[in-house]
């Protein structure tokens, strides 16, 4: 006979009855524990302890098969579990332990393969729904997971999908930990098939990046010394970010061809990402406060010191929210999740922009009111400037929070990797 327990979601919750639990309120990636790469593997480090009869989700993984011709072999993407149940001081209770299984199964239809109420039968088995033998192909597993030391277990998925990993405890063994790992290799390699399109992007803005600071450079070189700050700052931020697509191409090469992750490179990459920021930030700051001596709205030491904190506040908003925008399929992130930690980026964003319209509009008038023509011209083009940064801005943010309302849909997988990380380097 079948037996059932509690259904207790992890970080992810694809059934009515098991709703997701937020990584944060909200989900701060700056300090939280997703500051990384969503990657096509899950490690089991750190996930609590699991009591008896429970079923849980914890993570998503997005499966591309290509289609093949006529003839060819039908391409798959292959599941690994390498897992087991940890140590504990008496092991005897892990090693003949047969209750602890784990599975990949799909997503969007979960609740048609495994009866959430009753999942395991009187052996402590995982028992899916009848049907889901006719379907072979859109699962994996079960595993089982003892506590002894067994080669790696695989299976293979050859349809396009969203799959998502589930744990059962249908024994009586108590607080079960796990350690180990499970990974789904795809045709293309291990990203999820939502990021294997950022490399590309990467290495495209880094070509990018590198003729236009090799063009500056040619052009103002011989005139270096006599450049404003301002314009010696774009060859600083066109290096910043040639720099950054640099690393984060290496780093999704490299987490592409192996189920490793180069945490020190993200870092590098990250830091990078926030300077440039930071060094564009300066330059709308330099640019607006003061020309010929005409004083712009940011004259004063509070003024100044307030401007700056806001500046801050939005480098980080901003690293933060593009955390959570790599992040956000692996984890099942609501729209209103993801929005949560726009707020505060945006809000930053429009203070620096009203701030600096209204800093050059000031400036404006004070050098009407002085008769300097050649100034009001040069404040008025770079005001001009301004505002097509200012519109620019609003549409690459429109674009990601409408993103945000997108469920994943395969057909959207490629366009996402161009509005998570490609339109916030124009």
């Amino acid at each position: 006979g079948l037996k059932g327990g509690s259904c207790v979601s992890g970080p992810v919750g694809a059934m009515a009855r098991c709703r997701p639990r937020l990584l944060g309120l909200p989900v701060v990636a700056i300090v939280g524990c997703i500051a990384q790469l969503a990657m096509a593997k899950f490690t089991f480090d750190g996930l609590a302890p699991l009591q008896p009869l429970t079923l849980q989700q914890h993570y998503l993984f997005y499966v591309l098969i290509p289609s093949n011709a006529k003839g060819q072999k039908q391409a798959s993407a292959t599941v690994t579990v390498d897992a087991k149940i940890a140590p504990r001081p008496s092991a005897q209770e892990t090693v003949g332990y047969k209750g602890l299984h784990v599975a990949i199964l799909p997503h969007d239809d979960f609740d048609k393969f495994v009866d959430t109420k009753r999942f395991c039968d009187a052996r402590d088995r995982l028992v899916l729904a009848p049907d889901a033998a006719k379907q072979a192909d859109l699962l994996a597993g079960p595993f089982l997971l003892t506590g002894q030391n067994e080669s790696k277990q695989q299976a293979v998925l050859t349809r396009s999908g969203v799959y998502t990993l589930v744990i059962a405890n249908c024994g009586n063994l108590t607080d079960v930990e796990i350690s180990g790992s499970v990974s789904v290799k795809n045709p293309h390699g291990f990203l999820p098939a939502t990021d294997y399109n950022k490399e590309i992007v990467y290495w495209g803005f880094l070509v990018f990046y590198l003729l236009a600071t090799s063009g500056w450079l040619v052009a103002t070189l011989s005139l270096w010394e006599q450049l404003f700050e301002v314009q010696k700052d774009i060859t600083a931020v066109s290096l910043l970010g040639a720099i950054e697509c640099c690393l984060m191409g290496i780093v999704y090469r490299t987490s592409n061809q192996t189920d490793s992750f180069s945490e020190n490179l993200f870092v590098l990459a990250c830091l990078a990402s926030m300077m440039k920021v930071c060094g564009l930030l300066r330059m709308a700051k330099q640019s607006t406060e003061s020309f010929g001596g005409i004083e712009g709205a940011t004259s004063g030491t509070l003024s100044n010191i307030m401007v700056n904190i806001v500046i801050v506040i939005y480098v980080v908003a901003e690293f933060n929210f593009r955390q959570v925008l790599r992040v956000r399929f692996a984890y099942a992130l609501k729209s209103n999740e993801v929005m949560l930690n726009a707020v505060p980026c945006l809000l930053a964003g429009l203070v620096v922009y009203i701030w600096g319209h209204l800093s050059l509009l000031r400036q404006r008038d004070a050098a009407k009111d002085h008769g300097r023509a050649n100034e009001v011209l040069l404040i008025t083009r770079s005001h001009v400037v301004l505002c097509f940064g200012t519109v620019g801005a609003l549409l690459v943010g429109f674009a990601q929070l409408a993103d945000t309302i997108d469920n994943g849909s395969i057909s959207s997988w490629k366009s996402h990797c161009l509005i998570s990380d490609g339109l916030p380097q124009l």
